[in-house]
């Protein structure tokens, strides 16, 4: 029975050990807060968002329902803030993610869509983004974090995606897409990075948080439940050994994971107390280590302290008395425990009453407990209920108790707008709307454009609690425009007339300006003015149909002067010194008006240039002049007639005098002089006598009188002397002949002769004939004898030495002899013998021409003897020596 009991003891003891894993925690004390609830005081919030810190410890957050930023230091003291609602550089509509980094704060605005930088004393340095998917542009952005490079990486929510910019704001790189797969989110909220520059996303919609290496690509998901509750996942930061400490503002607590995704630590839960929360938002260590929470709907920040637990084992030992041996019970109790429920959430935290349990044992039942707390949180809570009887068995079950949020939230306070339009773009104030949860608001957007149209606009704002339950409210926005626009009518105008009645006129643009749009702009000006001045009204209608009009006034007039076209300068010959009579055409004059035309010009015109004067006035008085020379010329020259034509023999080349008879010569006016050309004695030929006859105004004619003198007697002519001239070739002899002597009354025309251009040997007669320049010829003969008397040039061979082949037949090669003559070579002969002898032979050439001359020429031949005796030597001997000096051979 000892025995028995030993076991048993042993057995729960085992039990206690199991119960208990080891465990490597960090414990979070609480340390303090800082602030309140509260609009527009220093160092209270409405709503916080996101926290960061500097180097210094000093803590930034963004006050979301104040549209701020504020500075504290470590202590929760506060520092300095900057920012309030609207537009401009320092201003928020919506102010979330924060991050500090290379001196700078970095803070994305949730409604604007755009990322601002500040430096570290709230002064503004530049701002990126805007709404779109574009790369660049943001859509709902939340967290932000910087690496140590100074990278601001920036979650999109809206887009589902974190982008990565440089600290100028330049687009790098993005990360992620919409969906539930690995490297896709469903609502990302917060991003951050270890030492290693692995990016952390808290991907809130899929309960997980991801994991991507420092180039964006997928690591690993990280829990998506811890203690049996999935994770609501929103701020993150990463210690120094690499935890992952999560804001799980879902279910209002804290969860911190090894770098591995294991659980480390979990604290806090639902409520108002010191280490409980209210939709805890984000997370932020300082230099310390100390753990800084954004409790959101609490209002405030908790500051927690870090101290490292080891890893332990609880081990139980227990020392047993002895007892009395007993009946042993092994039997566990057996647990009813009451049903599962669920229960509609009533706040952060929902009172439950959860039932009882029923336990019975044969022992019977020493307690019956529960680990419910008073109220339970969002979410499935285990109840465990323990049994132990009163032999000490326990036993254990569980209860689930589900505490659900499907109430949507609650949107009021808006009514329906309606406005005015404004220009140049409709801006309305929407209002702020009061949003209220059982549990908590995540948030409130809506869709209303930036500006609005004329007429109705139904914006739909949407709000979302913890729970992802959504409401939506309609709220109208009417823009009407009951004001008629304004027209400011051009400039009035006074235009030079271009026609009586077309006058095309540009009438400018008026300037019209309305709340809304102009549906139109007209005028009822004519398509073209008279003469005089025009009223044109303008009218612009917008497109709620209200008119405005203004008047322009137009003026067309007429200042221009009529243009009388350019008239042609008359030239009339006269009929009289002073009585001439001249038609004149009047000029044609153009005008917009009819043109009166007239003249000063005098009855009769007088010999010379007289200007007159053309004027043309229309009908406003405006008149114009062009002027017109009449010319009246006597051109027309006398009447003349000369002498007859004469023809007289020749007396001498000059000294032919003539007698050439008188000319007749008339003229209207008078002849002022008649006069020739004539010489005082005329040259053989014709001669053309020019009579001129000159009237008093200049005017002259001229007549021609031909004078001719002829020659009908020859010239007379001797012919050069004889010529004997030496040949220089058997017929291409040229030959100097000599001038004739030529003489004539007049004048030797020519000369020539018969003469071939050379001469053949022999007699030749050559024939001269001159003419004079009437054609009259003579002739005399000339004998040209050509003769060869000149003997021809011979060119023997070079002068000859030979070596002897024998005493007096040696054989020789002489040469041959050139000869050249200037009619013809007959023959070139020598008298060279066959052979020749030892010794010195002279030889003579000689050639004759046609003509019998002959030329000689000599050419030595030398036979010589220069060659040695040729000797045949004997044979060599060898001999037997007989003495040693003495042998004979």
């Amino acid at each position: 029975m000892q025995l028995k009991i030993a076991i048993l003891i042993a057995f729960f003891v085992l039990t206690i050990v199991i119960s208990q894993p080891a465990l490597a925690a960090v414990n979070y004390p609480y340390i303090g807060s800082f602030g309140s609830q509260g609009l527009s005081k220093t160092g209270v919030f409405s709503y916080p968002q996101y926290a960061a810190t500097d180097d210094s410890g000093n803590i930034y957050v963004t006050d979301l329902g104040n549209s701020r930023v504020q500075k504290f230091d470590n202590s929760g003291e506060f520092l300095n803030s900057w920012g309030s609602k609207g537009t401009g550089n320092f201003e928020f509509h919506a102010p979330t993610g924060i991050a500090v980094g290379g001196g700078y704060v970095y803070v994305a605005d949730h409604e604007l869509n755009v990322v601002k930088k500040f430096d570290t004393k709230g002064n503004f340095v530049s701002s990126w983004g805007s709404t779109g998917s574009e790369a660049g542009k943001l859509k709902l952005p939340n967290g932000v974090t910087i690496s140590p490079d100074n990278f601001v990486f920036v979650v999109d929510t809206g887009n589902s995606r974190v982008q990565k910019f440089d600290s100028n704001g330049r687009f790098v790189s993005v990360i992620g897409s919409s969906g539930t797969g690995d490297g896709q989110f469903l609502t990302p909220l917060d991003v951050a990075l270890d030492q290693d520059g692995n990016i952390f996303v808290s991907d809130s919609g899929n309960n997980r948080i991801q994991k991507f290496d420092s180039t964006g690509k997928f690591v690993a998901n990280i829990n998506t439940a811890v203690g049996g509750v999935k994770l609501s996942p929103d701020g993150l930061e990463i210690d120094s050994s690499g935890n992952i400490i999560i804001a799980d503002s879902g279910n209002n607590r804290i969860v911190v994971l090894d770098k591995d995704g294991k659980a480390v630590t979990i604290f806090g839960k639902t409520g108002t107390a010191n280490s409980q929360f209210k939709l805890p938002k984000d997370v932020a260590l300082d230099s310390d280590g100390d753990l800084f929470v954004v409790d959101s709907n609490n209002h405030r920040i908790q500051i927690f302290g870090t101290k490292d637990v080891a890893t332990t084992t609880t081990t139980t030992t227990t020392t047993t008395p002895k007892a009395k041996p007993q009946p042993v019970d092994l039997k566990k109790p057996v647990i009813t425990p009451p049903k599962d429920l669920y229960i509609e959430a009533t706040g952060g935290l929902t009172k439950v009453t959860i039932g009882q349990a029923i336990a019975t044992d044969e022992s019977g039942i020493k307690s019956l407990t529960n680990n419910a707390p008073e109220e339970l949180p969002l979410g499935i809570t285990t109840v465990i209920w323990t049994a132990i009887d009163n032999a000490g068995n326990m036993a254990i079950a569980t209860q689930t108790v589900t505490v659900g949020d499907s109430t949507p939230p609650v949107i009021s306070g808006l009514v329906d707008i309606k406005q005015e339009a404004t220009s140049p773009q409709n801006t309305v104030n929407l209002g702020t709307p009061t949003v209220s949860d059982l549990v908590g608001v995540l948030s409130i957007e809506n869709d209303a454009p930036q500006t609005f149209p004329l007429g109705e606009t139904t914006v739909t704002w949407t709000a979302i609690d913890v729970a992802k339950n959504e409401q939506t409210f309609a709220q109208t926005v009417t823009i009407v425009d009951t004001k008629p626009p304004k027209v400011k009518a051009p400039s009035a105008i006074t235009s030079e007339a271009t026609s009586f009645d077309q006058n095309v006129i540009e009438l400018g643009e008026p300037t019209v300006t309305d709340n809304s749009e102009i549906s139109s702009i007209t005028n009822d000006a004519p398509q073209t003015f008279p003469l005089g001045e025009t009223t044109v009204t303008w009218t612009a209608v917008d497109l709620s149909g209200n008119v405005g009009s203004a008047t322009q006034k137009v003026t067309v007039v007429d200042t221009t002067k009529p243009v009388i076209t350019k008239i042609t300068d008359i030239t009339s010959e006269a009929t009289s010194e002073k009585q001439n009579t001249v038609t004149l055409v009047a000029p044609n004059a153009t005008d917009i008006q009819p043109v009166t035309i007239s003249n000063n010009s005098p009855t009769f015109f007088p010999l010379g240039q007289t200007t007159i004067t053309w004027t043309g006035v229309d009908a406003s008085g405006n008149n114009s002049t062009i002027t017109q020379v009449i010319n009246v010329v006597d051109t027309t020259a006398p009447t003349l007639s000369a002498p007859s034509d004469i023809t007289q023999e020749a007396k001498g080349k000059t000294g032919n005098v003539v007698s050439l008879g008188e000319p007749v010569a008339t003229d209207a006016t008078g002849i002022s002089s008649i006069s020739n050309n004539a010489p005082a004695d005329y040259p053989f030929g014709t001669t053309v006598v020019t009579w001129t006859a000159n009237d008093n105004h200049g005017n002259s004619v001229t007549k021609t009188q031909n004078v001719t003198i002829i020659d009908t007697t020859k010239p007379t002519i001797s012919a050069p002397a004889n010529v004997k001239f030496e040949a220089t070739a058997e017929s291409g002899n040229i030959v100097e002949l000599g001038q004739p002597k030529t003489a004539d009354l007049v004048e030797v025309e020519s000369v020539t002769n018969d003469a071939p251009e050379s001469f053949k040997l022999g007699d030749t007669t050559v024939t001269w004939t001159v003419t004079d320049t009437s054609g009259n010829t003579n002739t005399a003969t000339q004998t040209i004898s050509v003769v060869d008397t000149t003997a021809p040039i011979i060119s023997v061979p070079a002068d000859i030495t030979q070596e002897a082949t024998s005493k007096s037949e040696t054989i020789v090669s002489i040469g041959n002899a050139d000869a050249t003559d200037a009619i013809k070579v007959d023959s070139v002969t020598n008298d060279a013998p066959k052979s020749f002898p030892l010794g010195e032979t002279t030889i003579t050439w000689t050639a004759t021409d046609s003509s019998g001359n002959i030329s000689t020429a000599t050419q030595k031949i030398t036979i010589v003897d220069t060659t040695k005796p040729v000797i045949t030597a004997q044979a060599d001997i060898t001999q037997e020596a007989t003495s040693a000096s003495d042998n004979i051979i």
